[in-house]
């Protein structure tokens, strides 16, 4: 049951967020997460049960037949019907080396983030070189957003009113505007694996139309706890200013682990 909660766990954080051994899952089975992650709930909660049902069995006995079952958990030494079991030198060092071994893996895991149980498998993207016109065109007034972050028909709409950007003129010549659209139509929320872009979409009034991301109940829901005054602090200065907070948004990643102390 303990190798069912360990394997489902890691399959579920690979395919959710594309991290850790089964990264490579996200891309083709994402959109199955959550059978992934209800099957791993079902077995930590069935492991839960057991470990409960173990240990008040434990209790049961030790309390109620008065047998050294606990004490045995710890020193190994059992009283048989006829003489005393006790471990030997072979079982003692094999608990040694698994003991040993567990806590040297969490120790490695806690110490390397990117060690292969637990490292990002989604790449860094280079916007300038996916599409120059939109990495120089938006990186030169705000932050890079990726275009995982909205759905395609709020790039549409954003895209065919850039004359009124956010109460700016930023109107480009035609062909470069249909340049942009089309990057961003062909990466927005619909077409990506992160579970980001699940979360928005599903957040999302279909009769609306999201003009910034800020907007979105996703990312109001995510920064609800956060004070309005961090915000306004110098180094922030306002809500869209989110490569403030995280790392390597333009770059199209969005992990808790990149997130900066605020």
């Amino acid at each position: 049951m303990t190798f069912l909660t360990v394997a489902t766990g890691a399959l579920t954080y690979g395919v959710k967020e594309g991290m850790g051994l089964f990264s490579f899952m996200n891309h083709t089975m994402f959109r199955d997460m959550k059978v992934f992650k209800e099957v791993h709930e079902l077995f930590s909660n069935v492991l839960m049960a057991v470990i409960f049902a173990h240990i008040a069995g434990v209790l049961l006995d030790k309390f109620l037949h008065k047998s050294r079952a606990l004490e045995s958990m710890v020193d190994g030494y059992k009283i048989g019907n006829e003489e005393g079991v006790k471990l030997t030198w072979v079982q003692k060092a094999f608990g040694v080396v698994a003991i040993t071994l567990s806590l040297f893996a969490f120790v490695y895991m806690l110490l390397s983030p990117n060690s292969l149980l637990i490292a990002d498998g989604n790449q860094k993207m280079d916007y300038a070189k996916e599409n120059p016109a939109f990495y120089k065109e938006c990186i030169s007034c705000h932050t890079l957003y990726p275009p995982f972050l909205l759905p395609s028909k709020s790039w549409v709409s954003m895209m065919d009113t850039l004359q009124n950007h956010f109460g700016d003129d930023a109107s480009l010549d035609a062909a470069t505007t249909e340049s942009i659209k089309a990057f961003l139509v062909k990466n927005s929320a619909e077409t990506s694996t992160k579970e980001s872009s699940m979360r928005i979409l599903a957040s999302l009034d279909k009769e609306k139309t999201y003009l910034a991301i800020t907007e979105t109940p996703f990312w109001k829901n995510r920064h609800k706890e956060i004070d309005k005054a961090v915000f306004k602090r110098a180094d922030i200065g306002k809500p869209s200013n989110c490569k403030a907070c995280h790392d390597n948004i333009e770059n199209g990643l969005l992990n808790n682990r990149d997130i900066k102390p605020i």
